[in-house]
């Protein structure tokens, strides 16, 4: 996991809300109904031509929204698992106190300060701390 990947996280975390809100709205909008009649005839002998009225959803409309819809859906989960392993990355960090930091940092997006005041720790301190841990899981990585 790299630092610009947790940065993201609270991009990834708006990306989300947004996504739900386009969701919401196209699963909400107003298609248009077209109505015609068609032809058909009697079930039975003699077969007498008849013509019944139908509306329906406009067809075009229709599948444009159902496009937007699959496309949101799509977006939506690709931002959610994204999400999701940043997560559990930040919780399978074993020392406390780095999971602690990398919690407040990443996750929360405190500022380095305000997470050293927290912490009762020097700013300076954290961000050893954050550098010397990406430092650690790019050797592990490699």
């Amino acid at each position: 996991m790299t630092e610009k990947e947790l940065k993201d996280y609270r991009k990834l975390c708006r990306e989300v809300d947004d996504l739900r809100q386009r969701l919401e709205k196209e699963q909400n909008r107003e298609i248009p109904v077209v109505s015609g009649k068609v032809k058909g005839s009697m079930k039975e002998f003699p077969y007498i031509e008849t013509h019944v009225g139908v509306e329906m959803y406009e067809p075009e409309a229709m599948e444009a929204s159902m496009e937007r819809i699959r496309r949101y859906k799509a977006k939506l989960l690709e931002a959610e698992q994204k999400k999701l392993e940043i997560e559990q990355f930040v919780e399978q960090i074993s020392e406390p106190e780095l999971r602690l930091i990398f919690r407040y940092r990443f996750l929360d997006g405190m500022k380095q300060s305000e997470i050293a005041k927290e912490m009762n720790m020097e700013r300076s301190g954290i961000s050893k701390k954050i550098s010397k841990a990406f430092a650690t899981f790019t050797q592990i990585t490699f």
